[in-house]
């Protein structure tokens, strides 16, 4: 029994990690998360991904929860995915499900993502005539992850966002970031982000996985050579934060804002 538990505990452990992000405004958003498997075969993998995070910036929680479905080609080419979450807020109650794809090669990871709020529009504070309402944004993000020649360890990556506000312009912008494995646990990535509604934003991040199996791609000719099967549980990379605008009316007008 104890055998059966400890396994169990070990194999939970292996796919979970931590990580802590610093921005610009030197408050961290913690989180941790998980993805574990529902059912493998030789070549197919269904998952459930769940996340919780505390964001100190907002001071509010975000929970995300999610399922998916990876395929390997036969010849271990390409590894083929699609994936369904629901996120929801804490303090505030904003909701989303989301919708995302992914192909993954050995030398180059794509990856598309959709996002529906469902949550509607919130009431935060209506205080001496002046009303603050708050709603979650539907909106899409694509990314490219491509790992430098001859240091496979260091992927380069470009994501594309645009966020569908109803009483501005849309939110659009880019992020682009450097991710490393340090070493069999641990990951750092160091990027950027910036966007029409607010300055250049820059970033750090760090996590931990409990279970010293990460894949660390090899070079051959200066060409990265990655092994697809070991990566059939690798954490589904979105937004998991909701995207919000903030609007206020009142004697003042109105003026329209984001958060994240």
């Amino acid at each position: 029994m104890n055998k059966v538990l400890n396994k169990s505990t070990h194999n939970l452990l292996k796919n979970t990690d931590i990580s802590i992000q610093i921005q610009d405004d030197n408050k961290p958003l913690w989180s941790i998360e998980t993805i574990q498997p529902i059912k493998q075969t030789k070549l197919d993998t269904y998952f459930w991904q769940g996340r919780i995070a505390r964001d100190n910036t907002t001071k509010d929680e975000t929970l995300n929860l999610g399922v998916g479905y990876r395929h390997l080609t036969p010849n271990k080419d390409w590894m083929y995915g699609v994936n369904l979450f629901y996120d929801r807020s804490n303090n505030d109650k904003h909701a989303r499900t989301g919708l995302g794809l992914e192909a993954l090669s050995p030398d180059t990871t794509l990856r598309a993502n959709y996002y529906n709020s469902i949550s509607g529009v919130k009431t935060i504070s209506d205080i001496a005539g002046i009303k603050t309402t708050q709603e979650a944004l539907d909106g899409y993000d694509v990314s490219v992850e491509i790992p430098i020649p001859n240091a496979p360890w260091v992927s380069i990556n470009a994501k594309h966002f645009d966020y569908d506000n109803k009483d501005n312009d849309d939110i659009k912008g880019n992020t682009y970031s450097i991710r490393t494995n340090l070493d069999s646990n641990t990951e750092f990535e160091i990027g950027s982000t910036d966007d029409n509604y607010s300055d250049r934003q820059s970033f750090a991040k760090f996590s931990f996985k409990f279970g010293a199996d990460n894949d660390i791609a090899t070079a051959q000719n200066g060409k990265t050579v990655r092994n697809l099967n070991n990566h059939r549980l690798e954490k589904v990379r979105r937004n998991h934060s909701i995207v919000v605008s903030q609007k206020k009316t009142g004697s003042g007008g109105i003026a329209v804002g984001r958060r994240n």
